[in-house]
């Protein structure tokens, strides 16, 4: 019966480092605004994980809990290092044509260097929302917060974007 148990537990890992890697790894990048450090912790995310599988339950999903722990550990590393941003290694992903690929790349630069301005928790609710694309409740329950205090801090991220885009470009609000 533990065997059983275990190799279940063992598949629910699997199934959860299957869907939720990139996910995770895009999360770390745009906290931390470094691939490689990004790798690093979604790594640090997923053997945390497997050392606690027997938490993962077939009757919930893991998000959640896997976002807190990456959001979590990437707090730990931006404490410890405070890196500052290169983007110059920020290919998540290719688009297509070198062109495309160029075009891109200059977005998630400019994207990355907003960010980087914010202060901790409107970055984390910022990416979590509008990035990640998660829910008020879901956000909270990750960052250990209540819903309004989500919508607050995304909200105040968004108007400090905004007025940072707006002087960069050269627009007048």
């Amino acid at each position: 019966m533990a065997g059983e148990r275990l190799d279940a537990q063992t598949l629910l890992f699997e199934q959860a480092l299957r869907e939720y890697q990139r996910p995770i790894l895009r999360l770390c990048y745009r906290m931390l605004g470094n691939l490689a450090d990004a790798q690093d912790v979604a790594q640090e995310v997923f053997l945390r994980v497997y050392r606690h599988r027997g938490e993962l339950s077939a009757d919930r999903s893991p998000s959640p809990w896997l976002y807190r722990i990456a959001v979590n550990a990437c707090r730990d590393r931006h404490r410890a290092s405070r890196p500052a941003v290169n983007v110059d290694d920020a290919q998540l992903a290719s688009h297509g044509s070198p062109e495309a690929d160029a075009q891109s790349d200059q977005m998630r630069r400019f994207l990355m260097a907003a960010l980087e301005t914010l202060p901790e928790k409107e970055r984390q609710a910022l990416v979590l929302r509008d990035l990640e694309g998660l829910s008020a409740l879901e956000t909270a329950e990750i960052l250990g917060s209540t819903e309004t205090t989500v919508r607050t801090q995304a909200s105040k991220a968004r108007a400090k974007l905004r007025v940072w885009f707006d002087a960069r470009l050269g627009r007048r609000g």
